[in-house]
């Protein structure tokens, strides 16, 4: 996603979520939750589907009370 925005593009909600589930399937938790908080700073708003990609990964870590 960085490289992303650093070419100007920003992407949507369909993107991220996208992005998001990718890295959770790869065990990658924690690396997609640093990449809300860097969404969340550059104005693009989550909807419930990140929360809940999120939670589903964690879950599956075995990292419930994250």
């Amino acid at each position: 996603m960085e490289r992303m925005l650093e070419e100007g593009m920003v992407p949507d909600i369909v993107t991220f979520n996208c992005l998001l589930q990718d890295l959770c399937n790869l065990g990658r938790t924690a690396e997609a939750d640093n990449l809300r908080l860097l969404s969340s700073s550059k104005g693009l708003e989550l909807d419930g589907m990140a929360y809940t990609i999120l939670v589903v990964g964690y879950s599956r870590e075995g990292k419930k009370n994250r």
